[in-house]
């Protein structure tokens, strides 16, 4: 009996040490094929609001408009002149964000539309996981998703710091570092009741992680908004 428990044990450290070693490697391709380029999808303008933001025939985004912050007055007034059926672009980095683009790659201005990240960050998640995905692969590219948006909040709270302030400026820095400490007592309060045998768990603490970051996100952008407003 004795030998046949060591036995089991062992095939149960060879399985967790291959599942790790797989890991790895998945992390580690995907990381890099997610990285190393920008998404681009072409659009068509509608018209422009109210209050600057821009309507698109079609919009792929699932939402009436995008929120933009102009690149100058100048290239508010260029798009005051334009005219329906305008053919344009949306360039996708994690870094630097969404821009808007003519057919000539010029910029008009910074995309801030929460969205928009979600639009493009659910398709690199798609092509991280692969068709059809594997559980190691899940895991890699959920891990992959949170360190994305944390990139996202980070890029929000640079952008609506920007637009605030001197007092204001403090408001947020301390909001934000709030937050994060509720952050650090969250991930923790979830690991710790999801604390169960099962790689299932592990997705699952990924999948509540990632929704809290998302919604930090969409505040954020939703502030960047109002301000501007």
């Amino acid at each position: 009996m004795h030998e046949r428990e060591k036995k089991q044990k062992n095939e149960m450290l060879k399985k967790l040490v291959l599942f790790c070693i797989v890991t790895l490697v998945l992390h580690s391709q995907f990381a890099r094929a997610v990285q190393s380029h920008s998404y681009t999808v072409n659009v068509v303008y509608e018209k422009i609001g109210n209050f600057g933001e821009i309507f698109l025939q079609d919009n792929p985004f699932g939402m009436d408009s995008l929120e933009i912050l102009f690149d100058s007055d100048r290239a508010r007034e260029a798009i005051d002149g334009w005219k329906s059926g305008k053919k344009l672009q949306v360039q996708y980095d994690l870094n630097a964000g969404a821009k808007l683009l003519d057919a000539n790659r010029h910029s008009y201005g910074l995309i801030y539309s929460w969205n928009v990240d979600l639009y493009f960050l659910d398709k690199k998640t798609s092509e991280c996981t692969g068709t059809p995905p594997i559980y190691p692969s899940l895991l890699a590219c959920s891990q992959k998703s949170i360190e994305n948006w944390g990139k996202v909040i980070s890029r929000n709270y640079n952008t609506l710091y920007s637009l605030l302030e001197h007092d204001e400026k403090k408001k947020l820095f301390e909001s934000q570092e709030r937050w994060n400490n509720y952050r650090e007592e969250n991930i923790l309060m979830i690991e710790d009741l999801l604390d169960l045998n099962g790689e299932i768990y592990l997705l699952r603490i990924n999948s509540l992680i990632l929704q809290m970051l998302k919604n930090r996100a969409e505040e954020l952008s939703l502030l960047i908004y109002d301000i501007r407003n």
